[in-house]
Formats: structure tokens, sequence, C-alpha cells
């Protein structure tokens, strides 16, 4: 099931991190219980990141939808090609049809959206079609499909590959944050968007970290060694941070000259460190020196 709490009830200064929620499948129950475990249920938060700002889950959804709205009233062989081969359309398994028109109702263990989205961008474009403006808020349930069989949307093997979110171009390419992440989708592609913009919100209190490393431009922060996050990321977000793999970070140590490696730091909160780190008079020449050495203002 989807986290629900409202982004309006966190508060500014939670750390923004950037680079570490990406596809999940079915491994989200067993990321997400990672998460509990380190930040408590309440001291964390999935969203996403969309023109300067932070989004709700909610409106993630309505643009992965628009991307799709876009596509298929710009391409109208796809359009036809769908309406006319499909009874129906579903992700997973066939009881995604269910979902009707709701993002938020998710029967499996994974998270099924382009069924959705294509359903729900068929019944917008028919609306327009009778004069009809749609509410996005409140689609009516309309009969769009011609075709005799369920077509299942999902990898290169299904008859709807056409659609999936990897292949469909997202319309809003310059929107698309250049993360970490790579993946099965499409450069460009409303998948691409959806993974590359997601952005984990973590309570301040509860994220604790060791610095590690630091340069002239960032600082790198870990937890054991496996997941290191990097100050200033995207630079115009306040509070945000990108998120390396272990080996990945240690590998920027080893093509850097001015990166200098800490070690015995303590483990603090992002609160205690954001107070802290202003004092530290830290040096970039590329050695290993103790934290409790580090000369302080």
């Amino acid at each position: 099931m989807i986290k629900q709490k409202k982004i309006s009830d966190v508060k500014e200064n939670w750390v923004k991190i950037f680079g570490e929620l990406s596809y999940c499948g079915k491994k989200k129950p067993k990321i997400y219980a990672s998460y509990d475990a380190k930040w408590t249920k309440e001291g964390w938060l999935p969203a996403h990141f969309f023109q300067g700002e932070v989004i709700s889950r909610d409106k993630a959804y309505e643009l992965y939808e628009e991307g799709y709205y876009q596509y298929l009233k710009n391409n109208m062989e796809a359009r036809k090609k769908i309406v006319t081969s499909a009874s129906e359309v579903y992700d997973i398994a066939p009881s995604n049809l269910s979902s009707g028109l709701d993002y938020n109702l998710q029967e499996c263990t994974a998270t099924h959206l382009q069924d959705i989205a294509v359903r729900r961008a068929l019944i917008r474009l028919r609306l327009e079609e009778l004069g009809i403006t749609p509410d996005k808020k409140s689609l009516p349930h309309l009969k769009v499909f011609e075709g005799d069989h369920l077509v299942q949307i999902r990898d290169h093997t299904t008859e709807g590959y056409f659609l999936n979110p990897g292949k469909v171009p997202f319309h809003l390419p310059e929107a698309i944050i250049n993360t970490t992440q790579h993946g099965w989708w499409d450069t460009g592609s409303v998948e691409d968007w959806y993974q590359r913009n997601k952005v984990l919100l973590v309570d301040p209190d509860k994220f604790k970290v060791q610095l590690v490393m630091s340069s002239p431009v960032n600082n790198f922060f870990s937890i054991a060694q496996e997941s290191y996050y990097s100050t200033g990321f995207p630079p115009q977000v306040p509070e945000s941070l990108r998120h390396f793999k272990g080996k990945d970070a240690r590998g920027l140590y080893s093509r850097s000259n001015d990166i200098t490696e800490i070690i015995s730091s303590p483990i603090l909160s992002w609160t205690e460190w954001k107070s802290l780190l202003p004092k530290l008079n830290l040096k970039f020449d590329r050695r290993r020196v103790d934290f409790n050495g580090i000369a302080r203002s």
C-alpha cells in the first residue's frame, strides 16, 4: 500500500534525498520496511520533485498520466491500435482492472500505473471528441475499448509493450532530473521522469549519519558504508542530498585530488550536523584525517 502522508504535513527543513528511491517493483514492502527501521514510519515520506517544488504522489500521478494523454492524443496509430484490439488493459495481473480509474487502489505488491493512465487518457480523449471538457478529478467510467481480449502492458513479450511507460515519451523532458538512476526504461520516457524525479523526505532529527569525506564543493555522509549522501544536489534545493552507492562514492575519492577522507566521525542527526559543519576547519588535500583532530572555530 502506498504510504499516505500529506506533503503539507512535512516541514520545510526535512531532508530531501535524490537518487535513493528508485524502481521498487515487488521489493517495495522490503524497501519501505528498511526505511521504517531507520527513520520510523512517521519519519520519512516518498514524494516527487517537479519544476523546483516537492510534489505529492497524487500530483506525480497526474503528470505521469499527462505523458500518456499527450502521446495518445498525438499518436493516432498507437491510440487506434490499443482501442481496437483490447477489451481492457492491465499491467501485472488481470486483477489490476479492479483499480479502475483510481491510482491509489493498488491490489498487488508492486504498484501498477500504466494501465490506469491509459484508461484515463483514453476517456479524456473520448470526452473531448464529444465536446465535453473532462474533469480529471471525476472522470466517468466510459467504454473506450472495442477489442475482444485483455491486453497486458508490460515487458517486450506482451502485446501492449508499445505503451510501456519506459517507451512512452514524457511530455516535459526538460523536467527530468539528472540523478544516478539507471534501469530498463528509455531516456526521456514517462518512467524515466517517474523514477529520476522521486525524492525521499526524511525527518532531520531521525536522519543519522557519519561524515566520511569532504571537498571544497560538498560533504559526504554515510550510513554503515553502504549508502553515501552528498550535499549540494540539486544546488537550488535547500536541505537536499544526493544518494550514492558506497562503491560509487569511494570511486569518486579515488579519482579526486581534493577530497579528504575522514575517520572516527560520530553518528549525528542531520540537525546536529547542520549546526556543527560551519564550525569545522576542513582541509581538502586528499588526506585521511581523524575527526577528533579537526580544528573547530
